[in-house]
């Protein structure tokens, strides 16, 4: 950012309304081109924008289980809970 600019309250908020014409999401990199057009941090134009109640992420896409298929929210095991469980624990045979 440039040390010369003057900020003026509500500015980045006057001219994030006039980019998006009425649109209400953000698409993928689209917060980043704005900042570097207007010389603002992204993370600015983030809280600017949510503040608008335009949705800088997109939604989340619902999951199915890769154990059982059931429709579950996203986790990073990709297991349902149940499942999950189930391969916590080991069956282990006994020798004798």
């Amino acid at each position: 950012m440039s040390s010369e600019k003057r900020w003026r309250r509500g500015e980045l908020r006057d001219l994030l309304v006039g980019m998006l014409g009425g649109r209400a999401e953000l698409k993928r990199g689209e917060a980043a081109r704005i900042a570097r057009e207007l010389d603002y941090s992204r993370e600015r134009v983030r809280q600017v924008a949510r503040q608008l109640g335009v949705a800088t992420r997109p939604p989340a896409e619902p999951q199915s289980c890769t154990g059982c298929g059931k429709p579950m929210r996203y986790r990073k095991t990709r297991l349902c809970q149940s499942c999950r469980l189930k391969s916590a624990f080991v069956s282990l045979i006994c020798a004798n």
